[in-house]
């Protein structure tokens, strides 16, 4: 398989798992990592109860640093897919709000948009640097 058809396969599944804890009910399967974000929002942001913001964040940068090599559009097109990773962000808390057993939140959507800006802007720096290295060695 090539990295394009690796990286795709590991996207979609990383989707349908973000897609599936975001519309979930059950917050034992949909914050196994509650501790952990708690603890990082109290130190990035100084508050704990920020944590959900975080694991919204992390998800979308996983996202985003996995969409990169999938090559869903062409490589001089990555803004698409860091809109299209957003406008699902945006859809997913929609359905959150029409299913009535979540809430929808404006700053989870914010939360998703970065991390899937901050992910691709991070895959495409290790792409960048992978390229120099591989043109240094030739």
């Amino acid at each position: 398989m090539t990295v394009k058809a690796v990286s795709r396969v590991v996207f979609i599944t990383l989707l349908a798992g973000v897609t599936v804890l975001t519309l979930t009910n059950n917050q034992e399967v949909a914050n196994p990592g509650a501790p952990l974000t708690r603890f990082l929002a109290d130190l990035l942001l100084g508050n704990a109860n920020a944590a959900d913001k975080i694991g919204h964040f992390s998800a979308y940068g996983v996202l985003g640093v996995t969409i990169v090599p999938a090559r869903f559009f062409l490589p001089r097109q990555v803004w698409r897919s860091v809109a299209a990773l957003a406008l699902y962000g945006v859809f997913l808390e929609i359905l959150q709000g029409i299913g009535g057993v979540r809430t929808m939140e404006a700053g989870d959507a914010l939360a998703n948009a970065l991390g899937a800006i901050a992910g691709c802007m991070v895959s495409i720096a290790i792409s960048a640097l992978a390229q120099r290295v591989r043109h240094a060695r030739a």
